[in-house]
């Protein structure tokens, strides 16, 4: 996870302050912005890895479907070509006449 470096000096209305300088107060406040900055980041990159990895489902999701249509159609022509086989009649006997 990436590091966010910690505000050391604040710049306010032009003029830049030491950290160290400032009031206890003012020093416990810049310790939970740094803290929820660092937050922030780790959060950042907890969503960036996620969001890849959603990513990359997505595309199998699409892969894994585009296989089963395509083994579906396999399936289908072949049925089709196995259906449309001329049925073979081994029947020897003489069709009847109009006399009998």
């Amino acid at each position: 996870m990436p590091t966010v470096q910690p505000i050391t000096t604040l710049n306010i209305d032009g003029n830049t302050l030491n950290g160290t300088d400032l009031s206890a107060k003012v020093q416990g406040l810049v310790t939970v912005y740094n803290g929820w900055n660092q937050k922030l980041a780790d959060a950042q990159d907890t969503f960036a890895l996620t969001q890849a990895a959603l990513n990359d489902l997505s595309r199998q999701i699409i892969l894994a479907v585009k296989e089963d249509a395509d083994a579906a159609a396999n399936a289908a022509n072949d049925s089709t070509v196995s259906d449309s086989t001329p049925a073979v009649t081994t029947d020897a006997s003489p069709a009847p006449t109009a006399k009998e």
